[in-house]
C-alpha cells in the first residue's frame, strides 16, 4: 500500500508504520495549518467603490486622492498604514460620513407602529437623498423613500417600515446621496 520509508533496521516494521502514519497525518493536516490572514475582507456595504492598486501606489497617495486619512483607508481594509500595497490588490474606498461634508448636519429617527419618522437639520439646500433602512435580522437593507431638503436645510419623512423588518428590534436609518458618494446613519430601537 505505502512505499516503505528507509529504516536502518529493516526488521522493525512497527516503527516504520508509525513514521508513515505520522507523515500521512501531517500531509492531511497541512491545509488546515495555514497562517492566519492579516484581516477579514471589508464589508461591501461600507464601500463607496473598490479600487485596484496599480504598481508602485502607496496608501498615502490613494487616501489623499479620495479625501480620506491614511488611517481611515487602512482601517476600512484591515491594514496598517505601513503595509505595502501589492500590485492588483483590491482596496475598499469607504464612504465619507455626511458630517465630513456638512459638519452641522444632524439626523434623527423614531419608530411608531409600522412607520419610522425621520427628520434632520443642517443639510445642503434643495439636495435629494435616499432613505435606506437596515434591519439587524441579517444584513438586509432596503430603500424606503427619498427626501428633498427644504431651503432652510431641514426635512421630515414618514416612510413605512417594510414587512420583513417589522420584527427587528433595532433599525439603522441612513440618508445616502443619489450618486452614493456620502451618507449619514443613525440607529433606533423599539
Amino acid at each position: 500500500m505505502f512505499q516503505p520509508i528507509y529504516s536502518p533496521n529493516p526488521g522493525n516494521r512497527a516503527s516504520t508504520r508509525i513514521l508513515q502514519a505520522f507523515f500521512i497525518l501531517a500531509l492531511l493536516c497541512a491545509p488546515f495549518n495555514k497562517p492566519a490572514q492579516a484581516s477579514a475582507a471589508p464589508d461591501p456595504a461600507k464601500c463607496m467603490r473598490f479600487y485596484v492598486v496599480a504598481k508602485g501606489e502607496r496608501l498615502s497617495q490613494l487616501s489623499s486622492r479620495y479625501g480620506l486619512s491614511p488611517q481611515a483607508l487602512a482601517e476600512a481594509n484591515g491594514l496598517s498604514t505601513t503595509t505595502p500595497l501589492p500590485h492588483g490588490y483590491v482596496l475598499c474606498i469607504p464612504y465619507k460620513p455626511l458630517d465630513w461634508y456638512f459638519p452641522q448636519a444632524a439626523l434623527y429617527a423614531s419608530i411608531s407602529f409600522n412607520r419610522i419618522t425621520v427628520w434632520g437639520t443642517g443639510f445642503p439646500k434643495e439636495h435629494r437623498f435616499n432613505i435606506r433602512i437596515k434591519a439587524y435580522l441579517g444584513s438586509k437593507t432596503k430603500k424606503v423613500g427619498n427626501v428633498l431638503i427644504s431651503e432652510d436645510g431641514e426635512f421630515e419623512a414618514f416612510p413605512r417600515i417594510p414587512k420583513e423588518f417589522e420584527k427587528a428590534r433595532t433599525l439603522e436609518v441612513c440618508l445616502k446621496d443619489n450618486n452614493d458618494s456620502y451618507r449619514l446613519c443613525t440607529r433606533v430601537s423599539r
